[in-house]
């Protein structure tokens, strides 16, 4: 079903829920109706905040909860045990694995969603990765 069908009016905002078993819910507010551009490729995204949760992280409940426990004072932690030889680097690697996502979970990258946007557009599974 498209978009346009529900008929929104300008501004106004509605709630899209993905994963009906995780419950998250997206707030989408319609700024502005603009004809297609020929040169341009759809879906496009303008703008946006954060990034992704993982896949099947239990929801916006579970997903804070892992936000909380990979602090900025957790990892520093783990790190400086490392760095001190109380754990190696291979004891607690798939924990420093994680903490490069949660460094960079406020960052929102708009072209690498365009680009797999882009490939979803023109039947390319690789935008599923």
């Amino acid at each position: 079903m498209k978009l346009a069908s529900f008929n929104f009016r300008h501004r106004e905002r509605f709630l899209y829920e993905y994963d009906f078993g995780d419950l998250w819910q997206h707030e989408i507010r319609l700024e502005k109706r603009l004809p297609l551009d020929p040169k341009k490729k759809y879906p496009i995204c303008i703008c946006g905040s954060r990034s992704s949760p993982e896949e099947d992280c239990g929801g916006p409940i579970a997903f804070m909860a892992l936000e909380s426990h990979y602090s900025l004072p957790y990892m520093a932690d783990i790190i400086w045990r490392v760095i001190e030889g109380e754990f190696s680097r291979d004891d607690c690697w798939e924990e420093l694995q994680a903490f490069t996502y949660w460094l960079r979970v406020h960052h929102f990258d708009r072209r690498s969603v365009n680009r797999r946007l882009q490939q979803y557009a023109v039947g390319n599974e690789e935008w599923r990765w």
